[in-house]
């Protein structure tokens, strides 16, 4: 017991075990995120962890053996789990922000095999246990650090093809503005809704648009409204053009930018890899942005403290460990305290997504490459814009209260009517300041002299979906005429060259109108919007079993 090596690697063991196991996923998780582990808000939340370990070691120190074996044998178990199978947040469209991306190096799963096989095999010697972990966990976040990051969560421009350009084609821009409401949808009982949708619609009839207040998607999901729309496809018809694999979504077949590319246009396509349009043969340019990763943040304009803290809620969001104890912790709350989501409108189950910033910086890009040119051009965009989360002022300044970084529910499918009301005032100022935005676009198509012979197609592919219940087939026949507003009403306004603005007052879907004003379809007016599947992405789709329906309800989509 005197032997002074021993005392050093004892005291190694119990003290050094815990903290290499707490820091291991939060490296994992900010590398995955091609996050610079030296940035100071990263450096804050591996620090943390790392304090969180201590404070551990200490606590067990203090326990009897037995129990201290369980504890450090459980929680090695947890934290292996988390490293290995789920640490991040698991959005459709990308991979999980996880340690299995990194899998393929190899040694991060031998080491965490060994680690398991160890603390079977040595549980009773505890410190010789303790020391193993310290080894083990400590080689693990060291291997994940020092691993190569991959630029999958970067703005990524290609060229696909090489495509000649004929300047004598008068430009054309399709913008998919996701989860923009219709305008006779906006809320008319919540301040700020009415004068927005009149700004709208004002602003873009004296910039030469048609605007069709009334009108609505078929769809409330994004991956069957969007190429049911491009491709003139109902029901469930339009999934057939999809493809998932590691739960991204790709849509390959797209008659839309056939016909562009057949016209001899250039098609540029700008989106997110949520659904990625940029297999199409037809596309000859692609610029794509990672949706909800917090790389996100890095160019943006927050305090590094307010970075250090969304970074830890969003990898507290994505670890089921974390969300089961908050989960707990809202009991308690609720049960003791009187506490209640219906009355905090704040409140909210999962972490702010991160998408809108990507999204606004995306927006730059989009008005260089204008500037540069748009004759012979079509500039295919789809922003996820205004979707939630809603982080930005109506002066496009950042959401100062990160607390205020509001997502559409409160919980997955609900909202309190104060929650419903807050969201929606988060949501008007997030899209007045999309329209300012767009404005820019506008502008940089008027720089090129373009403007007035250029086609601009501006819609939505669903609602804005704060509503009190989402729309699916559990809930179908709880829901209000509201909630069906709040789900399908959605944006649709389309500028031809050498118009004249007006209002066109039709109650019809944007797929119907989309398909007879530009894929010469017959119009095929329905009075049914489509349920939302929630099987989307995990499982194989058949795309002849028929979807879910509801019939449109009276006076849809006037608003309350």
């Amino acid at each position: 017991m005197n032997d002074p090596i021993r005392r050093i690697r004892d005291g190694l063991g119990d003290w050094m075990a815990a903290p290499a196991m707490f820091v291991s996923p939060i490296i994992g998780y900010l590398k995955f995120n091609d996050y610079s582990l030296l940035a100071p808000e990263a450096l804050l939340a591996i620090g943390t962890f790392l304090a969180a370990g201590f404070v551990m070691s200490l606590a067990v120190h203090l326990m009897w053996s037995p129990i201290r074996v369980a504890t450090m044998t459980l929680t090695s178990f947890i934290v292996l789990y988390q490293v290995v199978v789920g640490t991040g947040v698991q959005v459709p469209g990308e991979p999980i922000n996880t340690l299995a991306g990194m899998i393929e190096h190899g040694f991060t799963a031998i080491v965490s095999i060994g680690a398991v096989i160890g603390l079977f095999f040595f549980w009773l010697r505890v410190r010789f246990a303790n020391l193993l972990c310290t080894f083990v966990f400590g080689v693990m976040a060291m291997s994940v650090a020092l691993t190569p990051t991959t630029d999958d969560h970067e703005m990524t421009r290609v060229i696909k093809k090489q495509v000649a350009i004929n300047r004598t084609l008068s430009p054309i821009l399709h913008i998919i503005l996701d989860e923009h409401q219709g305008l006779a949808g906006f809320p008319r009982d919540i301040a700020g809704g009415t004068d927005l949708a009149k700004m709208i619609e004002k602003h873009h009839r004296d910039r030469g648009f048609v605007v069709y207040p009334n009108a609505y998607s078929s769809y409330a999901q994004t991956v069957f409204a969007i190429p049911a729309l491009l491709n003139n496809q109902a029901g469930r018809a339009a999934v057939g053009t999809l493809t998932w694999a590691n739960d991204a979504t790709t849509a390959r077949q797209n008659n839309w930018l056939t016909v562009l590319a057949k016209r001899e246009y250039q098609v540029r396509v700008y989106g997110s890899k949520y659904l990625d349009f940029c297999q199409d043969d037809a596309v000859a340019f692609c610029q794509l942005y990672s949706t909800n990763s917090i790389h996100s943040l890095i160019e943006a304009d927050l305090p590094t403290l307010k970075k250090y803290r969304v970074i830890l809620d969003k990898f507290d969001d994505g670890v089921k460990l974390f969300w089961f104890t908050s989960a707990v912790i809202d009991v308690i709350k609720t049960k003791f305290f009187g506490w209640s989501p219906n009355t905090d409108s704040l409140w909210q189950r999962n972490a702010p997504r991160l998408s809108p910033f990507a999204a606004f910086s995306m927006i730059q890009d989009i008005v260089k490459d204008i500037e540069n040119g748009a004759a012979g051009k079509v500039f295919f965009i789809h922003l996820i814009l205004p979707h939630y989360s809603y982080v930005f002022e109506d002066d496009c300044r950042i959401v100062e209260d990160e607390k205020q970084w509001l997502n559409r529910t409160q919980r997955s499918g609900y909202n309190s009517p104060n929650g419903r009301k807050e969201r929606y005032k988060r949501y008007f100022k997030q899209t007045r300041c999309l329209h300012t935005a767009l404005t820019r676009i506008y502008d940089a198509l008027a720089s090129t002299g373009l403007y007035e012979m250029a086609t601009i197609i501006v819609h939505g592919d669903h609602g804005s979906r704060i509503g009190l219940l989402d729309v699916n087939a559990k809930t179908v026949n709880r829901v209000s005429s509201q909630d069906l507003i709040d789900a399908y009403s959605t944006l649709y306004i389309v500028k031809r060259p050498n118009q004249v603005g007006a209002t066109n007052l039709e109650t019809r879907s944007v797929q119907d109108l989309f398909g007879e004003q530009f894929l010469g379809a017959a119009a095929t007016p329905k009075s049914i919007l489509y349920l939302r599947d929630e099987k989307v992405g995990q499982q194989a789709l058949d795309p002849g079993k028929p979807l879910g329906t509801v019939a449109v309800p009276p006076g849809f989509p006037q608003a309350q």
